[in-house]
């Protein structure tokens, strides 16, 4: 009898202790940590399925908005340091809430494949990082932009632009920012096929123009030009400039989220625009006519074709005795791409717009070649989309897996925000936690940034591998030394 009960007792204990297991994992669900990093990306490792794929580099763009150097150099003039505070008297306002370190957790998490992970700087360097860790790099601007007499760059467009240039950055790599994380496992596939010549993304705006009759929207506002600030106009910009080239479409914004990018595409799209490209990469600060970084590239993936230009020259146009000459008899084809009646009047035209876009002052006595035909967009975009019907990429287009999480300026709506992550989160792979905290009053700003800190604990409460143990700090935390003191 009494074995009986010390038996059953322990059935009891045993029971608890299995139910108690299965609240906890319930709960407090485990990080689905994947452990084994490989040498070489992918290559070698257990996922028998992504065995071959080529090694991937994650990028992120990083600011320390608390840093008083970055501040300084970023609102003052340089010659009139001193005033600083005077003349921008909320300069601290711009925190830093760690999110770097919360996203960083997330990718160790659930996308542990990345080879590299690079950091890109304003020369600032996280006081909590473990810059000895291999697979971390801190990268400054003059490390990588072509022009360092540009610098110094505030401008997050100019930036991305450039940081294809990063020495030893993998062809294939995802450009991500600090406010955005990975909420299970993702892998690869999510973003470009294995042989990295079908890219996906989904959308959740449609892009913004403004025509005679029409008047295009973002989320679900009616917009007008002096309304949008520089993202939104820059937007506007990239899309009017596409209009003109590959003709009028409904072109909708990708979301805040990594992306896969290719270093041989960015160069292409550069050769492709050289004059926004430029223009951007040399703005210090954002602008209305930025060459937009994630929607200038993936609707150029999206749409451009694939047209041989020398090869239609030579057998459409050329003059039969030289063959670099444009035969003067063949203007019916250009005027026919060109939506134009077949005329002298059409003719001056094109030939004004050629001149004017290879900077010839005279177009008379212009004699037309090859080569000056291939550098007029006017010319080279008309005949791709006339007479080419293929594409020079494949896009696929996937059920959205974002969420974008405002975070501010309202308590309620942030809250409401957070609840419906919740609900949808079995389908959301990335989500980006936007904040925007009040100004005028700084007792509801740090309730709706504890909200945040609150989800990102929760849900990134382990440290990853690359963060400093024993709650160690870096004690240098800007590569170029400088300190408040240099500014007196």
């Amino acid at each position: 009898m009494k074995n009986n009960f010390s038996n059953r007792k322990i059935t009891i204990v045993l029971v608890s202790v299995f139910l108690f297991l299965i609240v906890l994992k319930f709960f407090y669900p485990s990080q689905n940590k994947i452990t084994e990093i490989p040498a070489d990306n992918i290559k070698g490792s257990v996922w028998t399925k992504y065995k071959d794929w080529p090694p991937i580099d994650l990028v992120y763009t990083w600011v320390n908005g608390s840093d008083p150097v970055h501040l300084k150099k970023k609102f003052c003039d340089a010659l009139d340091f001193k005033n600083c505070y005077t003349k921008y008297p909320n300069i601290n306002g711009f925190t830093d809430h760690g999110e770097l370190k919360y996203s960083l957790r997330s990718v160790d998490m659930y996308m542990s494949w990345v080879r590299k992970i690079y950091i890109v700087t304003n020369n600032q360097i996280p006081n909590w990082l473990n810059t000895s860790n291999p697979r971390i790099q801190i990268v400054s601007l003059e490390d990588f932009y072509e022009d360092p007499s540009t610098l110094p760059s505030f401008s997050s467009p100019s930036i991305q632009h450039q940081i294809y240039r990063i020495k030893g950055l993998s062809e294939y790599f995802i450009s991500m920012d600090d406010d955005n994380f990975i909420t299970k496992p993702s892998w690869p596939d999510l973003l470009v096929s294995q042989d990295g010549k079908t890219f996906s993304t989904d959308f959740y705006w449609t892009a913004v123009e403004s025509h005679s009759k029409r008047q295009r929207r973002i989320g679900h506002n009616e917009v007008k030009g002096p309304r949008l600030n520089e993202f939104l106009e820059s937007i506007k910009y990239v899309d009017t400039l596409y209009d003109q080239t590959y003709g009028y479409a409904y072109r909708s914004i990708m979301p805040h989220a990594p992306g896969v990018f290719k270093k041989s595409i960015m160069e292409e799209l550069h050769k492709r625009f050289p004059i926004q490209s430029q223009k951007t990469i040399r703005n210090q600060y954002r602008h209305r006519d930025d060459f937009q970084f994630q929607f200038s590239y993936f609707w150029y993936l999206i749409q451009e074709k694939e047209f041989n230009f020398e090869e239609y020259f030579q057998n459409n146009l050329a003059d039969q005795i030289n063959n670099n000459l444009f035969d003067t008899n063949k203007w019916n084809i250009l005027t026919d791409a060109l939506g134009l009646k077949y005329h002298s009047d059409s003719i001056k035209r094109i030939t004004r717009k050629i001149a004017r876009e290879n900077h010839i002052l005279q177009e008379d006595g212009m004699v037309l070649t090859l080569q000056l035909l291939k550098k007029s967009d006017y010319i080279y975009n008309a005949l791709a989309n006339k007479y080419s019907s293929k594409l020079k990429y494949n896009f696929k287009f996937v059920d959205s897996r974002f969420r974008f999480i405002a975070i501010g300026p309202r308590l309620s709506r942030t809250k409401f925000n957070i609840k419906e992550y919740y609900r949808n989160k079995d389908k959301i792979n990335f989500i980006c936690l936007n904040d925007d905290l009040p100004t005028g009053d700084h007792e509801l700003a740090i309730k709706i940034e504890n909200i945040m800190l609150n989800f990102l604990k929760k849900h990134y409460h382990k440290p990853s591998q690359f963060e400093l143990k024993d709650n160690k700090r870096n004690s240098v935390l800007r590569n170029d030394g400088l300190t408040l003191d240099d500014f007196d």
